[in-house]
């Protein structure tokens, strides 16, 4: 298994980062984040792009995100990542599986 983890830092401060680990052909990406000073800059889509660059031969891409963490699903849908289940994870918290074919 293959693991990465990147950062976006500015002036050696970490302000984004996301993780992404590869199993049989399928990428799965956690822990997006961006500091909320910085976002809206495009630096969740930078880290989304390169770590997708980093799996080439991945043939899908999973992520999940809270059913009302609107930003993050509307940054997911603007690059190419399509909702495929919601599931009630415990009372008052709903998830929102996504995936990106490559």
């Amino acid at each position: 298994m293959t693991i990465l983890n990147l950062k976006f830092t500015i002036e050696d401060k970490i302000i984004g980062s996301v993780r992404g680990h590869e199993k049989n052909g399928v990428c799965y990406v956690e822990r997006l984040m961006v500091h909320p000073d910085a976002q809206k800059r495009g630096i969740g889509k930078q880290l989304m792009m390169e770590l997708e660059k980093y799996f080439p031969t991945c043939a899908r891409f999973d992520l999940y995100t809270g059913s009302l963490s609107f930003g993050n699903i509307r940054l997911y849908k603007s690059i190419g990542y399509k909702s495929f289940k919601i599931e009630m994870i415990r009372e008052n918290i709903e998830f929102v599986f996504m995936e990106k074919i490559n």
